[in-house]
């Protein structure tokens, strides 16, 4: 993915996801951006984007905020994907404590600079949100 400015990324996202049968739904702060859909087997998905430009806390301490918030939506069944945008490449240190957020989890990072993304492909979230 080329280099993009927030708000592309963000209509990117929007297109995408809705052809992927996403509903995009009102975030808590400090979310910027939320998709939820019932997925394979019913099962609910839920997407939740935030620009860390905006915040100084760190991957985990935004998770602790929105956590409750992604479980009411996708209850004992279901699964969620935060996905922190950030306006340059985050360190590697940002990147190894995102991938250790986890449980009913997988959160990822995107550089909008680079157009880079870290996001594992576990339960087929890096295909959901970036792949064809």
């Amino acid at each position: 993915m080329p280099q993009q400015t927030l708000d592309q990324l963000y209509a990117w996202l929007r297109t995408r996801l809705a052809h992927k049968a996403y509903a995009e739904i009102g975030p808590v702060p400090p979310l910027d951006l939320a998709f939820f859909k019932h997925g394979a087997l019913n099962l609910p998905y839920v997407i939740a984007v935030t620009n860390t430009a905006h915040t100084s806390n760190t991957p985990t301490e935004i998770f602790q905020r929105v956590e409750q918030w992604l479980q009411q939506l996708h209850g004992h069944t279901g699964a969620a994907c935060p996905l922190f945008v950030y306006h340059s490449a985050p360190p590697i240190t940002t990147i190894e404590e995102i991938e250790q957020i986890g449980g009913y989890v997988t959160a990822g990072a995107h550089d909008l600079h680079t157009g880079r993304h870290w996001l594992k492909n576990h339960l087929g979230w890096e295909d959901e949100v970036y792949g064809a």
